[in-house]
């Protein structure tokens, strides 16, 4: 059985370079690859730690900051 990824919280609005999926903030990010992660840390898109499994149910209850939306017009292309 596959490990489920760990998440990390969105700090600011981007667009993954390798999906093209549009991450809002407050969403949740699944981490995938320890390098992507990183690279993505460095450059202040993601919180630091991992979310615990409380969090993204926490996130949920906000509402639309949770959501990952397609969106041409965005400017943070990571």
């Amino acid at each position: 059985m596959a490990k489920t990824p760990e998440m990390y919280e969105v700090l600011k609005v981007f667009r993954d370079k390798e999906t093209q999926k549009r991450y809002s903030v407050g969403a949740s990010y699944p981490g995938d690859s320890p390098e992507r992660i990183a690279e993505l840390q460095e450059r202040g898109y993601l919180a630091a730690e991992p979310q615990t499994p409380e969090a993204p149910k926490a996130a949920e209850k906000k509402g639309k900051a949770g959501e990952v939306t397609p969106d041409a017009d965005d400017t943070g292309k990571s």
